[in-house]
């Protein structure tokens, strides 16, 4: 957190924009050429700082707080 806000790094954002269209793990690693393991550190860490219960809670909360631009990951 940065004063108080959540803060989300760039990859991170990333990671989570793509989760949001419905992408997998699998798919993600492959489209940002990192490993599979890579992609499910930065999806844990991402739940971890939103106390999401799973990796759908943490999609609804990554959207409901804007804490991603969807203009900027769907022209990606």
């Amino acid at each position: 957190m940065i004063d108080g806000t959540l803060y989300l790094t760039q990859r991170e954002q990333q990671v989570m924009g793509l989760t949001t269209q419905g992408l997998s793990s699998k798919e993600i690693a492959k489209k940002l050429n990192i490993d599979f393991s890579t992609v499910e550190q930065y999806l844990f860490r991402v739940r971890r700082k939103l106390n999401a219960k799973n990796k759908a809670h943490a999609v609804y909360l990554v959207l409901s707080q804007h804490l991603i631009d969807l203009d900027v990951v769907l022209a990606s």
